[in-house]
């Protein structure tokens, strides 16, 4: 096994520290949120999407104004960002803690404006917690591949969490234990669908997220090009129908995760990947999930395609056809789908036949295990692995 795959198959695992974390310094993390007028978020790189999903959830969890900026940028133009500071609270995101562009940007700060500091890290002793009010580690959600998983998900968890400590909201931050129950066995039912779905004749990816999903999902796009080097951007899901729109056809992976609200709006968005003989995946959660925390979401996620090559797909045994996202008749056989996976039954679709001269682009595959790292274990490809402890085994090449 390979360290990403190794790092992403522990994350819940890691999850599980992290919310008993916050649940064991959730008197401490309550009285360093208490008094804050304005939230300003700095990290750098994937700890910088990560910091937009953590100012939008603290807004719309305590109504409290918050912002995210990249540390680089409030570094290099600090007197441009000088009135903008003033007076708020600083939430330092980073898997190091040893950052250069936020350390020395906090320090300014700090030093000059006299902003209060917080912080989330992956490591003990870390510089960032000299600096520091009040600091979350997270040790155990710390990733040693260039390319971040494990510690995505537990930044993002951390800082949900500390938005729902902020804002009182004790039952949402006991719904987070769920997530590894939940994850056991949603988790290992997408791999044999998803892998598939890797396989396929794209050459590019497009990441669809709002609200406070949106950095996360922003974060999920990057790592299409570090981990197999696919171009690769994210947009709001509304907002794709405009400039980027241009730049999507037939070559192109879509993923997007609706969220709750306006469903709507949300399915005219699928007319146009129809009509444009587009590949596209989506998880949506429930009406039902009300906040939309992770534990919320797990349970009621729905997994769904376009191009599948059969009406009503689905991977998911307890799929309920009224929350579909999208009538029946837009989900007619595409002569360019021949993508396998179940049906709402459970039983297998087959697989359409691929456009003629044209074959699954392996390449992706190939190049994604060009680019991974060897795990020190030596465990050679293919090895069964589960996620976490909790799961069960599933085997990946």
């Amino acid at each position: 096994m390979y360290v990403i795959e190794s790092e992403l198959r522990q994350q819940f695992d890691a999850l599980a520290r992290t919310v008993q974390a916050l649940t064991d310094q959730q008197g401490e993390a309550k009285e360093a949120l208490d008094g804050i007028r304005t939230l300003c978020v700095l990290g750098c790189g994937s700890s910088f999407s990560l910091a937009k999903s953590a100012a939008t959830l603290f807004s719309q969890h305590t109504g409290v104004p918050a912002y995210a900026l990249p540390a680089g940028d409030v570094l290099v133009n600090f007197e441009s960002y000088k009135k903008l500071l003033a007076g708020c609270t600083l939430l330092l995101l980073s898997r190091s803690g040893s950052t250069s562009e936020v350390l020395r940007a906090a320090t300014r700060c700090k030093q000059e404006l006299g902003c209060k500091v917080l912080s989330v890290c992956a490591r003990e002793d870390a510089p960032v917690e000299e600096l520091s009010h009040w600091n979350l580690r997270l040790p155990w959600a710390f990733d040693e591949a260039v390319c971040q998983t494990r510690t995505v998900s537990n930044l993002y968890v951390a800082v949900l969490g500390l938005a729902y400590i902020a804002a009182g909201e004790s039952e949402s931050l006991a719904e987070l234990r769920e997530l590894t129950v939940h994850a056991s066995t949603f988790c290992p039912a997408q791999e044999e669908t998803l892998s598939a779905l890797a396989q396929g004749a794209w050459t590019k990816a497009v990441v669809l997220g709002d609200s406070g999903m949106a950095g996360l999902m922003e974060e999920g796009a990057l790592a299409f090009k570090e981990i197999c080097r696919r171009d690769s951007n994210h947009y709001h899901l509304l907002d794709v129908r405009h400039g980027p729109m241009v730049q999507i056809g037939p070559d192109t992976l879509v993923i997007a995760l609706l969220s709750s609200g306006e469903r709507d709006l949300q399915k005219r968005c699928w007319r146009i990947w129809r009509q444009r003989q587009v590949t596209c995946w989506y998880w949506t959660a429930s009406p039902a999930t009300g906040r939309g925390s992770p534990a919320c979401t797990l349970r009621c996620l729905r997994v769904g395609r376009m191009n599948c090559g059969r009406s009503l797909p689905c991977t998911v045994s307890n799929w309920s056809a009224s929350t579909m996202l999208w009538p029946e008749e837009w989900t007619q056989t595409n002569r360019r789908g021949w993508i396998h996976g179940s049906n709402c039954n459970g039983q297998s679709c087959g697989k359409t036949a691929a456009p003629a001269g044209q074959r699954p682009a392996e390449r992706n595959i190939r190049l994604l295990q060009r680019q991974r790292v060897r795990h020190p274990s030596g465990n050679p490809p293919g090895e069964s692995a589960g996620y976490g402890s909790a799961g069960g085994g599933h085997s990946q090449s």
